[in-house]
């Protein structure tokens, strides 16, 4: 279990305001792993900058980056971060944390789930690996379907029918594009702040919530919430893009049976079932679904 977290608004936000918030995305998000962490931004015109190490969220703050990134009067209007609970390729190989991202397309990908097809897609699509992670796969494969059509966003769309998997999947690209991507078996939730004109996403509504929205503590244990923050779950099989004049455009993806194959057994996941997962005691035979 991973979990991934951001935020996008047209221009940089106030620090004085928005700072406990992106800590709190941090925070919160780290219930959902803590073998690693790292976050994304947009730092300039058509310029990423990222940052990641094999520390929890609480430890990753601590560090010199982000204490400099924090430390600024302006905090990026368009991040994502990502906290991860690993289970492919291990986390003190630092090329195997999120966000993994596309030098040649300008893009920054963060994923929660499981990618049960990665090493065939690898052989069949004959792709240069950078990562072990099985979430990596999804760069170079955007990467050579955008070669095939020039469109970035059917290029996406591709992948996400090729992978095979559950996955909550968020792409910020240097453009200063944002694409949130739904499968079934996955949770993601969007929300918007009417008064400041800001998405916000999160893996679980208690995550965004927690973390962005703005509380009366009248005495221990009671609150009273203070909001202008409408939160909504993503669609299942879509693709949200939200772009700088802050409207969602969206497609529809259609996801592939997933089947997997252990110990001479041939294990099939229906799309309507997320709970036929079978158990072995050799743990690369073991799969989970969040």
């Amino acid at each position: 279990m991973c979990g991934i977290a951001g935020w996008y608004a047209k221009k940089n936000l106030p620090a004085k305001k928005y700072r406990e918030k992106l800590e709190n995305l941090f925070f919160y998000t780290e219930t959902r792993g803590r073998d690693a962490t790292g976050i994304a931004y947009v730092s300039g015109e058509n310029e990423l900058t990222y940052f990641k190490a094999p520390l929890t969220a609480s430890k990753f703050l601590e560090t010199e980056a982000m204490k400099k990134l924090l430390g600024q009067e302006w905090l990026p209007g368009k991040l994502i971060l990502h906290c991860r609970a690993a289970t492919k390729g291990s986390e003190k190989n630092n090329d195997n944390n999120h966000p993994f991202c596309s030098e040649k397309l300008g893009f920054a990908l963060i994923h929660n789930g499981v990618i049960s097809n990665d090493d065939n897609l690898t052989k069949k699509y004959n792709l240069v690996r950078k990562a072990r992670t099985d979430s990596e796969v999804m760069v170079p494969l955007i990467e050579k379907f955008y070669d095939e059509n020039k469109n970035f966003l059917l290029a996406i769309k591709r992948c996400m029918e090729e992978v095979e998997g559950n996955k909550a999947v968020a792409i910020l690209t240097a453009g200063g594009n944002l694409y949130l991507i739904k499968g079934n078996s996955a949770s993601l939730v969007l929300g918007y702040d009417v008064e400041d004109d800001v998405f916000y996403f999160a893996s679980t509504q208690v995550i965004l919530s927690s973390s962005v929205e703005e509380y009366d503590y009248i005495k221990e244990f009671f609150k009273v919430k203070k909001s202008n923050i409408l939160i909504e779950e993503v669609p299942s099989e879509r693709i949200l893009a939200i772009k700088a004049n802050m409207e969602i455009s969206q497609i529809s993806f259609k996801e592939k049976e997933r089947r997997f194959v252990g110990q001479g057994k041939l294990w099939s996941l229906y799309r309507d079932n997320d709970s036929i997962w079978e158990d072995n005691d050799d743990s690369s035979n073991k799969w989970f679904c969040f």
